[in-house]
């Protein structure tokens, strides 16, 4: 047995705390001899910071020892046309920001190649990255209130949004869209709710993911816990579930 190298990274101030990170993607390096890839970190203050990894083709990576962050004043993103908060107005076009508030949640979607930002109190934010890992533009994923009325229910949702996972694609007609689900929380009762979310370059689309009251799996009773964790797994269709309804068969 045979342990690799490490690299560990520490906060140069010990009064900042980090709140959440996700690796993105691999970025090939020019002469192909390496794959670069980027560690996205969400701090307490909602600012973003970008580390860069390179692994060489043993799989090893190429700085080693200890590194201290000088966080200084972050990423800044694209704001334009987002509305912070719920029944705002869209913020201008050219703005741009380094926090939305207090940071709680980052998650990067793969197949669609989308970094989810999510503060306090605030809308989840996805940022487009270009071939380098940079941020190239961003729209509105979620309100941070989500009403009754759009969700099709007796409440509303509201955030922070937590536990993305990545569903696939679907195709509606001469459309494709990336179909993803995530956890939010209900307005009437603060219990955590699962939705689903198909989007596109075009359009968002949100559901909550209902489970039917009798079901024996254990899944029946769930809203009555918090989720501590997700994620998505295949497997072949064998019942005659209600997609699109967003329900789940028993079987």
């Amino acid at each position: 047995n045979s342990c690799n190298a490490t690299t560990h990274y520490a906060l140069a101030y010990e009064d900042v705390l980090i709140r959440s990170a996700t690796l993105i993607g691999s970025l090939s390096v020019d002469d192909g001899s390496a794959i670069e890839t980027k560690l996205a970190l969400l701090l307490d203050t909602g600012r973003l910071y970008f580390i860069s990894l390179t692994i060489d083709e043993e799989g090893n990576l190429e700085d080693h020892g200890e590194s201290y962050i000088e966080i200084g004043a972050g990423v800044s993103f694209p704001t334009a046309g987002i509305r912070r908060y719920c029944g705002g107005d869209p913020v201008p076009k050219g703005s741009t920001a380094t926090t939305f508030g207090e940071g709680v949640f980052l998650a990067y979607l793969r197949q669609s190649n989308l970094l989810l930002y999510q503060c306090v109190s605030s809308c989840c934010i996805a940022m487009l990255l270009d071939d380098d890992g940079g941020i190239c533009g961003s729209f509105e994923l979620l309100p941070n209130m989500i009403s009754s009325d759009d969700i099709g229910g007796h409440y509303g949702v509201s955030g922070p949004y937590t536990h993305f996972q990545e569903l696939g694609i679907v195709r509606r007609g001469e459309e494709t869209f990336y179909r993803v689900t995530c956890v939010g929380r209900s307005t009437r009762s603060t219990q955590p709710r699962a939705l689903v979310l198909e989007f596109n370059e075009h359009s968002v689309s949100v559901k909550e993911l209902s489970w039917p009251t009798n079901c024996s799996a254990g899944l029946g009773f769930i809203s009555s816990y918090n989720f501590v964790g997700s994620c998505t797994f295949s497997c072949p269709y064998i019942g005659e579930g209600n997609a699109a309804e967003g329900s789940i068969n028993e079987r």
